[in-house]
């Protein structure tokens, strides 16, 4: 699966494990490594998915609001809060990302560095993602270090100012 593409193996092994996880629990999704050696985690219904049906349980990291500020043309800050039932550095919320509806494309993403078992919900900001300006909308959704995707992840309309789980601010 590797070197010919220029995945490095050591990266996709991790996302092997996690994939045998998910396996083990039920679910279905498609493991794929990219070219620069990322992974992606989609379910073969695609990205709209993860916004249709999910795992209400707090196992899983949940996106709760998002607030997307326009910072400069086409790029942007999200803030975005999540509530997970972080246990400590076994199982706790690592990281969100902002993703095309359509593509799953990956805009950016925040990485979160350790738990926050005390501070639930809790935000966290991450700024200089760029989004083409022919998009109209984004999901964020967010994973834990043991349960991966599958919490509750929202489209947000960006050209919608509000809604009730997002806000957009965007240059006039």
């Amino acid at each position: 699966m590797g070197a010919a593409r220029g995945v490095r193996p050591r990266h996709c092994s991790v996302i092997a494990r996690r994939l045998a996880l998910v396996v083990l629990t039920g679910a279905t999704i498609i493991l794929q490594c990219s070219a620069d050696g990322k992974n992606e985690l989609t379910s073969p219904a695609g990205p709209r998915s993860h916004i249709e049906s999910f795992n209400e349980s707090l196992d899983y990291s949940q996106v709760r609001f998002v607030s997307a500020l326009e910072t400069s043309p086409g790029t942007y800050r999200f803030d975005v809060t999540l509530r997970h039932h972080d246990e400590g550095w076994d199982h706790y919320a690592d990281q969100w990302e902002v993703i095309d509806p359509e593509t799953g494309h990956v805009y950016g993403e925040r990485v979160l560095a350790h738990p926050h078992g005390d501070e639930q919900p809790f935000v966290r900001s991450q700024s200089n993602i760029e989004i083409p300006a022919e998009l109209s909308a984004v999901i964020v959704r967010s994973r834990c270090n043991v349960h991966g995707y599958g919490g509750q992840a929202l489209l947000v309309e960006l050209r919608q100012k509000t809604s009730t789980l997002f806000e957009v601010t965007r240059i006039k």
